[in-house]
């Protein structure tokens, strides 16, 4: 879970779960994602980018996102 703020909130976890809270409501990235047998984990905000890593099988797996 990282965060810009109270209305800006990014969630990574298991199955390539990615899901962005804009302070009224969530949205899931699943179809954005089409890899279900991995896991993210790590997640970090750069200026109009949001970065996720982690895992897929034995394979690295970056996921980014721009506003």
């Amino acid at each position: 879970v990282r965060g810009n703020g109270v209305n800006d909130v990014l969630v990574a976890g298991s199955f390539c779960e990615v899901v962005h809270f804009n302070g009224f409501s969530w949205y899931n990235y699943r179809n954005e994602i089409p890899f279900a047998n991995g896991a993210l984990g790590r997640i970090a905000f750069k200026g109009n980018l949001a970065i996720t890593v982690g895992l897929l099988g034995q394979q690295a797996l970056v996921a980014i996102g721009r506003r």
